[in-house]
């Protein structure tokens, strides 16, 4: 058995929007889109300042950063 089957509450989509059908999600593709996927590796390492004081997270943001960016190269 799955662990989401095991969930005793029913699973919705993005639970926190007032109104879910309603929302139009950004779906920008980061690996098309060079100046988008700019702003937001930007953005993520504009944050990195902010999470200093939780070393674990920090080393996987920036594990993900650098996996990202070894795969844009190799794109």
């Amino acid at each position: 058995m799955l662990e989401l089957d095991r969930f005793a509450k029913p699973l919705v989509n993005c639970p926190l929007l007032l109104d879910a059908a309603s929302y139009l999600p950004d779906t920008v593709d980061l690996t098309q889109d060079h100046s988008a996927r700019e702003y937001w590796l930007q953005c993520f390492t504009d944050a990195m300042d902010k999470v200093n004081y939780f070393p674990f997270l920090q080393n996987i943001i920036h594990s993900i950063l650098v996996s990202y960016l070894l795969f844009v190269q190799d794109w």
